[in-house]
């Protein structure tokens, strides 16, 4: 009993080719672009072309192939261990139809098994988000390693698509836990820097608050039309230092505790009368008495010089 082996060329806008015939009584017509291999009692093949031929029912027995593959949901790792779901559909062409009848067995599942393990094996040197952003790479590597392993069966490999790439339910899980603990430590950063910013700004804000009454209290110090020293500058900080103490010890002073202050009555508030124009009237005043007593010594022991 005999068998009738039909392998046909694939449509190609459709990447795939189903040879069509209707069953008949004693004849089979084999399509143009078509060709096929008969068997007589299971040996000597013979290739039929297209055109009418002898088909005994009973005796002969017709078979459809068609080319193409498609792979839903297969699983795999990606080289940064994801674990992905793959879809997509493999297109093929036999070239050689005599080699893809007798060279293998059945070489549509052939064909299917080389292209699960191929895929299974490229994924595994992409990382997830190198498929995610260049799938034409992955396809084209796919499409070198399928074509080099079934090329001696005398198919072609034509053409691999990605169709469908996705993490598992548990991977989609855990990156948005990874997503998510990211954004709250993006706004945990967002808020230590908000709190850096506004520490250094209240610092500025501090230091001119200090400077403006120190420049005020250095050229009170100079006095008139004169431009303030650094030691007139350093005695006008150590006053608004001690005025500063001062109101602290004021407010400490007004509270509930009961800590008892002693002060250094030699210290306190001295370096401060410094900037009083009364106290610094009566130092001038004590000093030009102190200077009218020897004016008045020197010019008494000049010599008189006389006229003649």
């Amino acid at each position: 009993m005999g068998d009738i082996h039909l392998v046909g060329v694939p449509v190609p806008h459709l990447g795939l080719s189903v040879w069509k015939t209707a069953r008949r009584n004693f004849l089979t017509v084999i399509e143009q672009g078509h060709e096929a291999w008969r068997l007589s009692l299971g040996q000597n093949p013979t290739k039929l072309e297209p055109g009418l031929h002898l088909n005994i029912p009973v005796f002969h027995i017709i078979q459809r192939l068609r080319f193409g593959a498609f792979f839903y949901d297969l699983g795999g790792f990606t080289s940064d261990n994801v674990p992905v779901l793959v879809s997509g559909s493999l297109f093929y062409r036999v070239n050689d139809s005599y080699h893809a009848c007798f060279s293998v067995n059945n070489f549509k599942d052939n064909v299917r098994n080389i292209g699960t393990s191929a895929i299974r094996s490229i994924l595994g040197h992409f990382s997830y988000d190198n498929v995610i952003s260049d799938r034409n790479k992955t396809n084209k590597k796919l499409h070198e390693t399928i074509g080099s392993s079934i090329e001696k069966w005398g198919v072609e490999c034509t053409r691999f698509e990605i169709q469908t790439f996705k993490p598992l339910n548990r991977e989609r899980e855990r990156r948005k836990q990874l997503l998510d603990t990211q954004a709250l430590v993006n706004v945990a950063e967002g808020h230590k820097q908000r709190t850096i910013l506004e520490s250094e700004g209240a610092s500025v804000n501090q230091g001119q608050a200090l400077a403006q009454p120190m420049s005020i209290v250095a050229s009170a110090l100079a006095g008139e039309n004169k431009a303030a020293t650094l030691q007139d500058r350093s005695k006008a900080l150590e006053v608004l230092v001690e005025l500063r103490r001062l109101e602290q010890l004021k407010a400490i002073a007004q509270g509930s505790g009961n800590t008892t202050y002693f002060l250094d009555p030699l210290k306190v508030g001295r370096d401060a009368y410094g900037v009083d124009n009364m106290e610094k009237w009566k130092r001038s005043q004590d000093d030009s008495e102190q200077a009218v007593p020897a004016v008045e010594h020197r010019l008494s022991s000049r010599p008189t010089s006389r006229t003649l």
